[in-house]
């Protein structure tokens, strides 16, 4: 698994990136089982005029394919609302894989 974090315009830090990682618990977990490659583009955007910050997040597998873009005033309750949201969608998307099969429909 792939996990690529780009900060631009907001420092890296040990801290930043320790919370990041908290939080793709979930996510990873889902993914284990996944098939290769697995990959997860974490994009931070900040800008210094004024406070504002843009999280995006592509989750790319073989089975699935998310894009979540959320932009807030304060960082880590936008990231954390990305992260749940990509984790929700997964979710969900697993759900009509289940249920297709189930159906006898394969999706593409």
């Amino acid at each position: 698994m792939d996990i690529q974090l780009t900060c631009k315009g907001i420092e890296h830090t040990e801290v930043l990136e320790s919370h990041i990682n908290k939080q793709c618990e979930r996510i990873i977990r889902f993914l284990q089982h996944e098939r290769s490659p697995v990959t997860i583009e974490i994009v931070l955007e900040g800008h210094p005029n004024h406070a504002h910050n843009e999280v995006h997040i592509h989750i790319i597998t073989p089975s699935y394919e998310v894009n979540v873009h959320r932009e807030g005033q304060k960082l880590y309750p936008v990231l954390d609302e990305v992260l749940k949201i990509a984790y929700d969608m997964l979710h969900k998307e697993k759900e009509h894989h289940v249920h297709d099969r189930k159906q006898g429909n394969h999706r593409p």
